[in-house]
Parts: C-alpha cells; sequence; structure tokens
C-alpha cells in the first residue's frame, strides 16, 4: 500500500512540546516576490534561442512573478509557446511544492502549473520530469510526465468541482514519495478543502529540481500563454513544528502552520 506521507495519529504533551521546540526546516525554499526580484531563479525560455528573439518574458511587479509568451515562431515544427522558472538551487526526491496562481494569460489556451523532479541541463527537446497544470479552459487539473518536453498525462484530468473563476486567486500544491504523485488545487479563500485532487504512480523520474511552468495549449499551438504567481514554496515534505494554541478557556488546540498543505492532522476525542 502506498502512503504519500505520515499522519499524525495522537501525540502525548511532551511529544508536542518537543516539536514545537524542534527548529524549523530551513531547507525550504520560499519566495513571495516581494523583494522586486526573482534572483535565485533559473529562467527557461526553450524558443528563445530560435533566432526570433525572446518568446517568454519574466517580470516582477508588485510582488507577484508574471511569466508571459509571445506566439511561437513556428508551431508546426518548434512546438506552442511555453516557458518556465526553476529554483535549481535544490534536489527533491520526497517533495512538496505550491504556488498562487493569482492570474492566467488571455491566450486562447494557456495553462499554467508546477513542475518537479526536472532533470539537469532543462532546455529545447531535453526537458524531463513531472508537472501538475491547470487547464482553466477544461476546468481541470492533470498530473504529467514530461520527456523530452513532450507531457503525457499520468493521471486523469480531475474536473474542479466549480468552475474556474479568473476573478478569483488558487493555490497549486504539488507532492512525491518514492512513485507515488499527488495534486490539489484550492480556492485561496479556502486552504481546507480541495476544489480537485489527482493522484498518480509513476517512477521514471527519482529526483530532481521544482519550478513553475506556462504552456499554450491551443489547437495549433498559436496563440499566447502566460501567468501570474506569488508566494512559491518548496520543501522535502517532514512535517513542520506543530503550533499550540491557548484559547482565553485555557482549552489547548493543534495545527499545522499555512504552509503544512502536504500534511493531515488527524483529530481524536480523547
Amino acid at each position: 500500500m502506498h502512503t504519500p506521507f505520515p499522519r499524525l495519529r495522537s501525540a502525548a504533551l511532551g511529544l508536542v512540546f518537543g516539536l514545537l521546540a524542534a527548529p524549523a526546516d530551513l531547507r525550504a525554499q520560499v519566495d513571495d516576490f516581494n523583494d522586486g526580484n526573482d534572483n535565485g531563479w533559473t529562467r527557461n525560455d526553450p524558443l528563445g534561442g530560435l533566432g526570433a528573439g525572446p518568446i517568454v518574458s519574466f517580470a516582477v511587479t508588485n510582488g507577484q512573478y508574471r511569466i508571459t509568451s509571445v506566439v511561437s515562431p513556428n508551431p508546426g515544427l518548434a512546438g506552442p509557446a511555453r516557458g518556465a522558472s526553476l529554483r535549481q538551487d535544490r534536489v527533491y526526491s520526497r517533495f512538496c511544492v505550491a504556488v498562487d496562481i493569482v492570474a492566467i494569460g488571455d491566450g486562447v489556451e494557456p495553462v499554467v502549473g508546477l513542475l518537479a523532479r526536472i532533470q539537469p541541463n532543462p532546455g529545447l527537446q531535453n526537458t524531463n520530469g513531472y508537472a501538475l497544470t491547470l487547464q482553466p479552459a477544461d476546468n481541470d487539473i492533470q498530473i504529467s510526465r514530461v520527456d523530452s518536453e513532450v507531457a503525457s498525462g499520468v493521471s486523469s484530468a480531475v474536473d474542479l468541482s466549480t468552475p474556474y473563476d479568473p476573478g478569483r486567486s488558487y493555490r497549486l500544491v504539488f507532492i512525491g514519495n518514492g512513485d507515488y504523485l499527488e495534486g490539489a488545487i484550492f480556492d485561496l479563500a479556502d486552504l481546507t478543502t480541495p476544489l480537485a485532487r489527482a493522484t498518480a504512480f509513476d517512477a521514471a523520474y527519482a529526483e530532481g529540481t521544482a519550478g513553475i511552468v506556462i504552456y499554450d495549449n491551443s489547437s495549433g499551438g498559436a496563440s499566447t500563454s502566460g501567468g501570474v504567481f506569488d508566494n512559491y514554496r518548496a520543501d522535502d515534505g517532514t512535517p513542520p513544528p506543530l503550533e499550540i494554541l491557548l484559547s482565553e478557556d485555557n482549552e489547548v488546540s493543534l495545527r499545522w502552520p499555512e504552509h503544512a498543505l502536504c500534511h493531515v492532522l488527524q483529530e481524536s476525542d480523547s
């Protein structure tokens, strides 16, 4: 039986306070883009070197990361417009990656998502790993394996429980543990109940780097794509220290920090 991540069932107070005292995970990669730049990110414009100039642009404005593309110079030969930005300073085997989707471009059928376990030297016909993508035109999410820039679904496409609303912000969460992969999307106003959840098993890529991706999924690949991202976080899925809250009535409650979306704190009456 495959288990994505361990779930805490019960704990004595001594253990709980021990968890609270544990140091924070300093290995996580976190960027809210409030510094106004994308330092630490590796920009990937696979079609930019084909002679037509840059296809993908990258900009941080108002504390958000905007990645946009123009139309592919030759969709029939080079494929549709696409681009990514990767954090290549850490390699993950087990992973939890999350990002907020603030807006999606005005193309015919833009796709945005997360990348994980990306292999070294990604680029034109040489990007390999996994992707969790949101297809707003189809109102669904899907997990895909990417081989030499060709994506093939390893999960079924899962419809969102409510129609995608361009006026709302969403959070994508992508986790992996061994051959188990799981992706979910949340309305940013409710991070407790996913709008859709996809699962898959695939063992082609055991480790790699992570990041953000945009893609033109229109028929013929002759449109633009893009997305606006915020609050990126990647870590190895290790449970963070628990938080203890004490109410005015001296009732004690436990919770994970907000970023611990890969973990579920189960409850008990005793």
